[in-house]
């Protein structure tokens, strides 16, 4: 699949979407997700960090920034985000 801007809802994204629980939806639901908004024209970003947590608990990260420091000032920004949440 070369463009994800049609790429169809999951029932976990749906489920998701109405209960506002992160719990409700996979890894791969929120990856998908990201790309039909990129692909769609909705999301432009400039920036990008994925981090996640392996099934053996440890840490990983990916991540395309044109500089460190607006980097960590996006992941500082996020982890506002998630706590007020």
């Amino acid at each position: 699949m070369d463009s994800f801007a049609d790429a169809p809802v999951s029932l976990a994204e749906h489920r998701a979407g109405k209960s506002h629980d992160a719990k409700d939806w996979t890894p791969r639901d929120v990856l998908v997700e990201l790309l039909r908004g990129i692909d769609r024209g909705e999301i432009k970003p400039g920036a990008l960090l994925v981090a996640y947590r392996r099934e053996d608990l440890s840490v990983g990260y990916s991540a395309a920034y044109p500089d460190q420091m607006e980097m960590l000032g996006i992941l500082d920004a996020a982890r506002y985000m998630l706590v007020r949440e």
